[in-house]
């Protein structure tokens, strides 16, 4: 892969396609209500609600609550799909030539709600084999605690000391088998990063072989894109750093608040609600840049790979990470 070809690429077009800020502008626009109403109960003195309402009422009332945030989680998480298949469609139809061609609305309008869907049953599939494999994976650890712990309480009082061995067994294991969550979640990124990336861009494929596609790439060129993801990850990092003071300011007068100090309701919930504004347009940078680079990422080796010599079978099955020769013509 030719890092150069694809930071340039990347660059031109996060700088000449608008249509990806007004994208990411969207899906801010969609959160900011619920950043608002956060801080906003800040304001809301603990004392006002005592009284005010029964049991039942109280129940209902949560209940309700409950009811709207689920609707809430799944229309954000519509938009979040629409703008992300958004960003995907757009970066794709600008690739050939990023830096002069401008892909407008009436461009992605037509292609967008198969892109949505399509994405959206890659998120539905990935989810249900996550839970799958995480309820495998948990059931033993679990059961294994549950009859340790049960062994343990009917040992004497003389083998205490061989209960707590056989349970701390169990917790070392549990908390082994957590550890392991992230270090499998970073180990399959590249798959799904880009499945994701292919189910989309790969619109005029059948959904099964563009995401059979992805797959294949992620495969074969493994280690270039967990060397881009590792970039995207020091890139989120830095851009986390921006609202590091006002998390600092908020964080102090959380602190003396609750020292029993006289400080305004207004003033913290403003410097909490400036903050989670921050937070919010920073993650919206971070979806757009990052979403736009996997697709040149993955557009540049998909390219890449049409060009390479196909004499023998074997350069198909053989990895090729970081290959001495490679470089964009």
């Amino acid at each position: 892969m030719d890092l150069g070809f694809v930071l340039r690429t990347w660059l031109a077009t996060l700088r000449r396609q608008r249509l990806l800020w007004m994208l990411g502008l969207v899906l801010f626009l969609a959160y900011l209500p619920m950043v608002l109403l956060g801080s906003s109960l800040e304001l809301i003195p603990e004392t006002w609600f005592e009284g005010a309402l029964s049991e039942a009422d109280l129940l209902q009332w949560a209940l309700g609550l409950l009811a709207s945030l689920a609707v809430v989680v799944l229309f954000l998480a519509a938009v979040s799909l629409a703008v992300n298949a958004g960003i995907i469609l757009t970066t794709a139809q600008s690739y050939p030539d990023p830096g002069t061609r401008t892909i407008t609305w009436s461009d992605l309008r037509p292609r967008l709600l198969r892109g949505t869907l399509r994405l959206g049953l890659l998120a539905l599939l990935g989810t249900g084999i996550a839970v799958f494999v995480l309820l495998l994976a948990a059931l033993p650890v679990v059961g294994g605690l549950a009859g340790l712990s049960a062994f343990a309480q009917n040992l004497s009082d003389a083998d205490t000391a061989l209960g707590v061995a056989l349970l701390s067994m169990g917790m070392g294991g549990f908390f082994l088998f957590v550890c392991c969550i992230p270090l499998a979640v970073l180990l399959l990124g590249p798959f799904f990063t880009a499945s994701s990336i292919a189910v989309v861009a790969e619109e005029e494929r059948p959904f099964l072989e563009a995401l059979k596609q992805g797959l294949t790439q992620a495969w074969r060129k493994y280690g270039w894109w967990l060397l881009t993801m590792a970039g995207g990850m020091v890139l989120a990092f830095m851009l986390n750093l921006l609202p590091t003071p006002f998390r600092i300011v908020a964080g102090v007068l959380d602190a003396m608040r609750n020292q029993g100090l006289d400080i305004p309701l207004v003033l913290s919930a403003a410097v909490n609600g400036v903050t989670e504004v921050l937070n919010g347009l920073i993650t919206v940078v971070q979806n757009v840049a990052l979403f736009t680079l996997y697709t040149v990422v993955y557009l540049h080796l998909r390219e890449r790979a049409v060009e390479a010599p196909t004499a023998s079978p074997l350069l198909h099955e053989a990895h090729d990470d970081f290959p001495a020769d490679e470089a964009h013509p």
